[in-house]
């Protein structure tokens, strides 16, 4: 089988281009209160779009409930 040799630098250039975007998608889970396995899923090509645009649109845990009131300077409402 004639192919296209595989070399070292192919190697590390795939593992970063699959590690970065995997760590970061990882940290962003944990701070926004999900856990962090998520983030693993940012390693599949169509998925990860899918997975980023439904946590554009979820409550985040971490973030302070959404309020329907206004309240004055007083704090009443």
């Amino acid at each position: 089988m004639q192919g296209v040799p595989i070399s070292l630098w192919m190697v590390v250039v795939l593992a970063i281009a699959v590690v970065i975007p995997v760590w970061t998608a990882t940290v962003i889970m944990r701070k926004a209160g999900f856990s962090p396995w998520w983030g693993l899923l940012n390693a599949i090509p169509v998925v990860s779009l899918i997975v980023v645009w439904v946590f554009a649109f979820v409550d985040w845990p971490n973030l302070p409930a959404k309020t329907t009131e206004e309240t004055t300077e007083d704090g009443t409402a």
